[in-house]
């Protein structure tokens, strides 16, 4: 058997015939030796630390991302990953299932996933064409990835001026004053209404 990054490997089908948990298994053992593979090139070459967080955000996306609740047919390895996973991936998986939204925490996993798609693209796991898609995407579509990661879930107003800040609060409390007015008066018995 060829591995991954030897010439002449070819990517090793998964019978879909196969239950979700010994299909997801052996995409996991797929993705541990790629990752293996990665820290074995790196290790001594960044500082451990590096290399470290590097790990985990890769396995973040691999094992999290990729394989989390999908169904059995669209379980996929880390080689299998596209620009839109990334995408998908930065701006809404993150800060929605893993509460990840500071902008130095996005660029940590941007870098992560440029490294590593950069050494599977160098060592045959991953086609260039797909691997020059996902670099391009993080180059070109980087601050907006970052931007919308970081505001995901704000519902604020486009304007945020204090006046206007203002008028909602006087709106609020004219709502507020309507609804409390009515509930009095339907609790008053007939004929005697309380002083508003």
């Amino acid at each position: 058997m060829k591995f991954a990054g030897e010439k002449g490997h070819v990517q090793k089908e998964i019978s879909m015939g196969d239950d979700y948990a010994a299909r997801l298994k052996r995409i996991q053992e797929h993705n541990d030796l790629i990752l293996g593979h990665f820290v074995h090139t790196w290790h001594g070459r960044m500082a451990d630390d590096t290399l470290y967080q590097h790990v985990l955000n890769i396995q973040h996306l691999t094992g999290g991302f990729l394989n989390y609740c999908r169904a059995t047919a669209e379980l996929r390895s880390a080689d299998l990953i596209t620009a839109g996973d990334v995408y998908e991936f930065i701006t809404d998986w993150l800060p929605r299932k893993s509460w990840v939204d500071s902008e130095r925490r996005i660029k940590g996993y941007l870098a992560s996933i440029k490294k590593y798609v950069q050494f599977m693209a160098e060592h045959g796991y991953m086609s260039a064409d797909v691997a020059a898609g996902i670099l391009r995407i993080l180059k070109e579509d980087r601050e907006e990835m970052i931007r919308a990661a970081v505001t995901y879930g704000d519902e604020s107003t486009d304007d945020e001026s204090p006046a206007a800040f203002r008028a909602q609060l006087k709106a609020l409390e004219a709502r507020w004053a309507a609804l409390s007015s009515r509930k009095r008066s339907r609790a008053s018995p007939p004929g005697k209404r309380t002083a508003s």
